[in-house]
């Protein structure tokens, strides 16, 4: 997911340094988590696409935030499933993911063709119910993944 804070009180500061998440959980742990995350994902794609949290309003977001948010607008105007083998590509091959040996396979393919092709699963299974029709995807949300909207 895509997360950015905003503070709304106080004040941040710069680290200056380098930070690594060491996880030592299985792969089932991360999988199942993904799980998770990926309909959260669906979600604001299917938002994209139809506008299903028409009127909320978001604070005023940085100017990384805008660019990461466009390049995702770009990102969910792709065909489903063909945009998650690409994304793939790219990490792989042009990012040279490929360097990273068996990690960076397994990273680059979990986080950027699994979880990315489970994400459009999740879409295509709520497009298979709904349609196109923005009020099912609205009742189909609201019923199956208790999401009030």
């Amino acid at each position: 997911m895509d997360e950015h804070i905003q503070l709304s009180e106080g004040r941040s500061v710069d680290f200056d340094g380098e930070f690594a998440d060491d996880n030592l959980r299985d792969i089932g742990w991360w999988t199942r988590k993904h799980d998770g995350y990926a309909i959260r994902e669906a979600i604001d794609l299917l938002d994209i696409e139809f506008g299903i949290f028409e009127g909320k309003v978001e604070g005023t977001i940085s100017a990384e935030a805008a660019a990461k948010r466009r390049l995702k607008e770009r990102y969910a105007r792709q065909p489903l499933f063909l945009r998650a083998f690409l994304y793939f590509i790219y990490r792989y091959l042009f990012k040279l993911g490929f360097l990273d040996g068996v990690e960076g396979f397994l990273w680059n393919f979990l986080q950027g063709w699994w979880y990315r092709t489970l994400v459009d699963a999740k879409i295509y299974e709520i497009k298979k119910a709904c349609g196109n029709d923005r009020g099912k995807i609205k009742d189909y949300l609201s019923a199956m993944h208790s999401i009030s909207i």
